[in-house]
């Protein structure tokens, strides 16, 4: 489920990006820094922000990723922050990507946009795709206030089912249960979107 090959993009892979992308760097408290793509439109008079957690198998520079982000901010006319995972792209990890540092990464970046910058709660749209819905799903529960929605497309229940589904019964048992969100969407307050294909042949509906 972690994917963590060699890099899609580079520091410079979207300086003048046409569709006016831009990569960020947001601080971390041990003065690294977590790369992101960043779409911002002036014209936009919602100052909400989605911030989005891709796939397990993409990172920033993956075929298709700037399209989805451009589209999303057009759709709904508001900024898009998506957010890199520790292993994967330009967030070096020791090579390796933990559900723990994921998770912290991502907490990491919504402190900075809620006591950095000064959004609230209701500022905030979380959104996730596969991997990214059980990050989207922690970081809501994490949050001292509410996010304004939470969105995730084609989510699981945990990674250990994911596994089980796949007719593996042996690796489900020496699978931990990481993204446990079958347990944690209980305690989801915020007004919550389930997007998920009837056909998808990893995650079962």
């Amino acid at each position: 489920m972690y994917f963590t090959a060699k890099a899609r993009y580079n520091h410079r892979s979207f300086d003048d990006n046409p569709d006016g992308l831009k990569l960020v760097w947001l601080p971390k408290e041990d003065g690294k820094h977590i790369p992101c793509l960043l779409y911002r439109d002036s014209n936009f008079a919602d100052k909400k922000v989605i911030v989005y957690f891709h796939g397990s198998y993409e990172d920033l520079g993956w075929e298709g990723m700037t399209d989805d982000i451009v589209e999303m901010a057009h759709m709904w006319r508001m900024s898009v922050l998506c957010v890199e995972y520790p292993g994967y792209g330009l967030n070096f990890n020791r090579g390796i990507a933990t559900p723990a540092d994921i998770k912290l990464d991502a907490c990491k970046v919504i402190n900075y946009l809620r006591y950095d910058l000064g959004l609230r709660g209701k500022d905030i749209i979380l959104m996730g795709r596969s991997l990214g819905t059980g990050v989207a799903l922690h970081c809501s529960i994490a949050m001292d206030e509410q996010p304004c929605a939470l969105i995730i497309v084609s989510p699981f229940t945990s990674i250990r089912d994911v596994v089980k589904d796949k007719n593996s019964c042996v690796g489900s048992l020496l699978t931990k249960q990481h993204f446990n969100s079958g347990s944690i969407i209980q305690y989801i307050q915020s007004p919550l979107y389930i997007v998920h294909g009837m056909l998808d042949p990893l995650v079962l509906v």
